[in-house]
């Protein structure tokens, strides 16, 4: 509430927000129990009256978590989608700039997962099939692991490590 208060103090549109609010609560609640309520019309006729920045404030009182999804939005509008589209990792050129020495780490966010395109790499470069191993990481497989690398170095495969994050040392 006290982020409403604030917020109608911005423009006079949303100086009305706060009588919309009390006088159509069931409208207000109903949008704010979707999903994502930035994907359909904010109540009350504040999607026309609103511009996109204005929307992002007005999710951030409503529906905070949902703020990230909006700002891409904003982003999508004012600039273009392609500064929100991750971008896409060249694996060979990663492997050019990369030395038999030095280990390739790949930081992930949430549900990337690089394994096939390493796989399909490794079967290119002649690397595939026994020559590529992997382990998941976690719940004792750290000698499993170093046993791995050992081999891998000596007979010069390649090795994937999954789940390092797992590893307490």
């Amino acid at each position: 509430w006290h982020d409403l208060q604030r917020l109608k103090t911005l423009s006079d549109v949303l100086g009305e927000l706060e009588d919309d609010v009390i006088k159509n609560g069931k409208e207000w609640e109903a949008w704010y129990d979707l999903d994502a309520p930035e994907s359909v019309p904010y109540p009350c006729g504040y999607s026309d009256k609103l511009d996109v920045f204005q929307r992002i404030c007005l999710l951030r009182v409503f529906r905070p978590d949902r703020v990230t999804v909006g700002a891409q939005e904003f982003i999508i509008d004012k600039m273009s989608d392609k500064y929100v589209q991750p971008p896409v990792l060249n694996f060979m050129k990663v492997y050019e700039q990369s030395a038999p020495m030095t280990p390739v780490l790949f930081v992930l966010s949430p549900g990337a997962d690089p394994a096939h395109d390493v796989f399909a790499l490794a079967d290119k470069l002649g690397f595939g099939g026994p020559k590529m191993k992997f382990i998941a990481l976690g719940q004792g497989q750290g000698k499993a692991a170093q046993q791995m690398l050992d081999t891998a170095a000596a007979r010069g495969q390649w090795i994937m490590l999954l789940n390092c994050h797992l590893l307490a040392s």
